[in-house]
């Protein structure tokens, strides 16, 4: 029996995709196993992200939600994809500038690690334009890509497994996978990260 936990953003909420989004596809069909496996195979995904999050609001509220789902009968594992929001400015000023956001992914693993050492880090999907505005925020293609290296650096260091979204989206063409505001991700685009990441869960 196994709980996966995955934490981000809008992404990961899945807006604005019309099957629920990525983590919802992932949690259908293990549904489906546990139901076909009449409960020998029990597995629960807990949907955890939240629209506009930050490293450093995820940071904050992340061993809080570990720790209300842990159970004795469940084992766990974790997924982190964050770091679009980190990433935007306003006014010239970045959200959560880079360094900060290193520190926090590295906190956030420290305290993701003395849970499980099922771990897997996803990094940030390209938005439909090179730099963005999108309500009082400006969004860059260049700055995600400094920030996914964050990730992808960190999760080496620390031997945890990692997808790339950014890379995925790159080779089926990238500006065809992101919805009407440029932004967050199509449904095309939520069923390849599905796909990719569906092994790791299921």
């Amino acid at each position: 029996m196994i709980r996966t936990l995955i934490f981000g953003d809008s992404v990961t909420y899945g807006g604005w995709d019309t099957e629920g989004g990525w983590v919802e596809r992932i949690k259908k069909q293990a549904h489906k196993i546990t139901v076909n496996t009449k409960g020998n195979t029990k597995i629960q995904v807990f949907n955890l992200g939240i629209g506009g999050d930050t490293s450093r609001k995820i940071l904050a509220r992340i061993q809080n939600e570990i720790e209300a789902r842990l159970s004795k009968t469940w084992g766990i594992k974790i997924i982190l994809s964050f770091g679009i929001n980190d990433e935007r400015s306003k006014d010239g000023i970045i959200e959560v500038p880079l360094n900060e956001y290193q520190d926090n992914i590295v906190k956030i693993i420290k305290i993701v690690q003395s849970y499980t050492k099922d771990i897997l880090i996803i990094d940030n999907p390209p938005i439909g334009d090179d730099i963005l505005h999108f309500k009082i925020f400006e969004y860059s293609n260049e700055r995600i890509q400094q920030y996914n290296k964050v990730l992808q650096d960190s999760a080496k260091d620390a031997n945890i497994q990692f997808i790339s979204t950014y890379e995925l989206f790159k080779k089926v063409g990238k500006k065809n996978l992101n919805t009407y505001d440029k932004l967050h991700v199509n449904n095309k685009g939520h069923e390849i990260i599905a796909h990719a990441v569906k092994p790791f869960i299921l």
